[in-house]
């Protein structure tokens, strides 16, 4: 296969992978799942984004460590964010507590 062509289709393969875990669950119909599925998948994201985000603040070499900045930084930020609902306001606000803590730790 000449590399131009093998070219073409790495690139090509690339944007399908790329757009189908994205446009596919578009697709899915949920109006016919059972109430406490529907209610069950509300919640999938933020336990993603919990399980991806946790685990760092509180597991370092493989020892849990709460005197870290990153730890006591999120605190703050998890209720900036509660309350506020405001995406730009929380990254400000765990920014600053974050390079205020690390001066201080």
């Amino acid at each position: 296969m000449p590399d131009q062509t093998f070219l073409i289709l790495v690139v090509v393969l690339m944007m399908a992978v790329t757009f189908l875990p994205r446009a596919l669950p578009l697709q899915v119909n949920t109006d016919h799942w059972p109430p406490f599925v529907a209610r069950a998948l509300e919640y999938l994201p933020v336990a993603i984004v919990a399980a991806i985000s946790v685990t760092p603040l509180l597991i370092k070499d493989q020892h849990v460590q709460l005197d870290r900045p990153e730890f006591y930084a999120a605190i703050p930020t998890l209720l900036c964010a509660y309350f506020s609902k405001n995406l730009f306001l929380s990254v400000a606000v765990g920014t600053a507590a974050y390079i205020a803590l690390g001066s201080f730790m």
